[in-house]
């Protein structure tokens, strides 16, 4: 019972950590699977409304989400420094690359809920970080802030584990 949030939480770190090694993913994904087995078990074991519930709530979700790799990850295989604006470039096309071909996978028929780690703005941010102007970004990638925005239902930030301590986003 205690093995689903440790194979969460180390797969999680590890994913943290290591960002190109497939354990991470592999053992957050043990830690859900063993998760919904528990809930499968507390079903057998205690076959009232409330656990009948949770399983059926939980079925209903299972599908509706898909959560596609960090493009980040990805660009940096392409044997260019993150300090050069062509790094950002690619991170950008492929991020965008990557959406397009997700929606077209679904031919506008989607019922799922596609969740980006990253999104087609998130170069802007090491661009602009860099001293580089916000107007030749966009002469780069012909497009524009508007049609960015467009491109996204919701957009969810997360504040991350170093806030208030601004001198880590350095390092």
């Amino acid at each position: 019972m205690y093995l689903s949030p440790l194979y969460s939480g180390l797969g999680w770190l590890i994913t943290l950590l290591f960002r190109t090694s497939l354990l991470g993913p592999i053992l957050f994904t043990l830690g859900s699977l063993g998760g919904v087995a528990i809930l499968i078990v507390m079903v057998c074991q205690e076959f009232e409304l409330h656990t009948l519930t949770m399983l059926i709530g939980m079925s209903a979700w299972m599908d509706r989400f898909i959560l596609l790799p960090e493009v980040f990850s990805l660009a940096g295989e392409l044997g260019i420094s993150s300090k050069e604006k062509m790094f950002q470039l690619e991170t950008e096309r492929l991020q965008l690359e990557q959406e397009d071909q997700s929606l077209r996978e679904f031919n506008g028929e989607f019922r799922q809920i596609i969740l980006y780690n990253r999104g087609s703005l998130d170069p802007l941010a090491y661009w602009l970080d860099r001293s580089w102007t916000e107007d030749e970004f966009f002469i780069c990638t012909e497009t524009t802030l508007e049609r960015h925005y467009q491109r996204y239902a919701a957009v969810i930030h997360l504040v991350t584990a170093a806030d208030g301590a601004e001198q880590a986003y350095h390092n």
